[in-house]
């Protein structure tokens, strides 16, 4: 649990240096390199993101070397009329390989609108649904689809899916399951929701970056 909310707060700031990263996504833009993130959001929530551009397909990275991103974060927010935001995440530590499915620690989904937020996130599905001592339904699954050496970028493709719950009821104790169980709170009891994602991406990441 103390790893997945590390990458809970690392998320937060990755999420600003892909917010301040138009240097980068400009210069893509200008080859025509356009990052893309899309996602279908089932269950409580139901929704279909698809995103484009700077504005929009977000992605933020500590280090890049020639066979990892560590971590990566990828999100896609879709805007509509009514001025609410839905929006995915995933941060994970990521190998540059096509075809194995890797498991990390953090996604999320959100709702954002001026009045309120709801956010599900892979955390809170292992509070409130994960029956698995392991918490092997809490994680974020991706596989890499494609990787293309380009002039000056590498394309990286992919898709990913996991499970995530929203608390509407912080701080309630109802559900709390006395002893060690999986999950330490029974969601239904307290009311929580959980949806399932499952998306695809395309990002261009500059090798001028690359360690």
């Amino acid at each position: 649990m103390t790893r997945k909310f590390l990458y809970g707060i690392l998320f937060i700031g990755l999420s600003h240096v892909s917010e301040n990263s138009s240097a980068q996504n400009s210069a893509v833009q200008k080859i025509s390199y356009v990052n893309s993130v899309s996602a279908t959001i089932s269950g409580d929530e139901s929704s279909n993101i698809k995103a484009s551009g700077e504005e929009y397909a977000g992605l933020g990275f500590l280090k890049f070397t020639k066979t990892s991103v560590t971590p990566i974060t990828i999100n896609g927010t879709l805007r509509v009329k009514n001025g609410t935001d839905y929006k995915v995440a995933v941060v994970m530590p990521l190998n540059l390989q096509t075809g194995v499915e890797q498991k990390g620690a953090f996604g999320s989904f959100s709702v954002e609108n001026d009045e309120k937020t709801k956010s599900y996130s892979t955390t809170l599905y292992r509070m409130f649904f994960d029956t698995d001592s392991e918490g092997t339904n809490s994680f974020v699954y991706l596989t890499l689809t494609e990787i293309l050496d380009l002039k000056g970028y590498l394309k990286v493709s992919g898709k990913f899916h996991f499970n995530a719950a929203y608390d509407p009821n912080p701080g309630s104790a109802k559900g709390i399951v006395d002893g060690v169980f999986f999950p330490p709170v029974n969601g239904v009891v307290h009311g929580s929701k959980k949806v399932i994602v499952n998306g695809s991406f395309t990002v261009y990441l500059d090798k001028f970056l690359q360690n």
